[in-house]
């Protein structure tokens, strides 16, 4: 029952075969039993938990399960690097993250997430190249991109941001 690969196969067993209030409802318990160990100090070295059981959740389709996991993940990651500059699974995380608010229909945080993945991207050319495709993708999900284009650029000029990535 400790063993998170364990009930992430689990998980992914449940979705493929359409029981996805059931994976949801592991996610959920995994998600509470793992918190009580590491508050009562019996789960250690649990570095990549939290990242684990966002990429199962977007995997499955549960957006809204993975965009707390890949934000917890994200700052993990961040403390554990302290923050090192050219982190490839900081850009991973966030083009997941903005993958994951993509799926729920949050625009503007879709385009956050996938810009920091940019912006964090790692040192090889592979890397940069899923970056940049994350928020080719991101783009593309947007429905009425020209309306959004519009909104964005009102905004940039009330708020006095700009975001030169776009």
């Amino acid at each position: 029952p400790d063993q998170h690969v364990y009930r992430i196969s689990v998980i992914r067993a449940l979705h493929g075969v359409g029981r996805d209030d059931d994976g949801k409802a592991l996610v959920d318990a995994t998600r509470v039993h793992f918190e009580t160990l590491r508050k009562g100090g019996r789960l250690r070295g649990a570095y990549g938990l939290a990242a684990a059981l966002a990429d199962v959740c977007l995997e499955c389709g549960y957006s809204d399960r993975a965009v707390p996991l890949y934000t917890e993940a994200i700052s993990e990651r961040r403390r554990l690097t302290r923050g090192a500059p050219g982190d490839g699974e900081v850009a991973r995380l966030w083009g997941a993250l903005a993958r994951s608010h993509s799926g729920l229909g949050q625009t503007d945080l879709a385009v956050d997430a996938a810009t920091a993945s940019v912006v964090a991207w790692g040192p090889t050319y592979a890397q940069r190249g899923d970056a940049l495709q994350v928020l080719k993708d991101v783009l593309a999900a947007i429905p009425d991109l020209a309306a959004w284009t519009v909104k964005f650029e009102a905004d940039a000029v009330t708020n006095g941001t700009d975001a030169p990535i776009l």
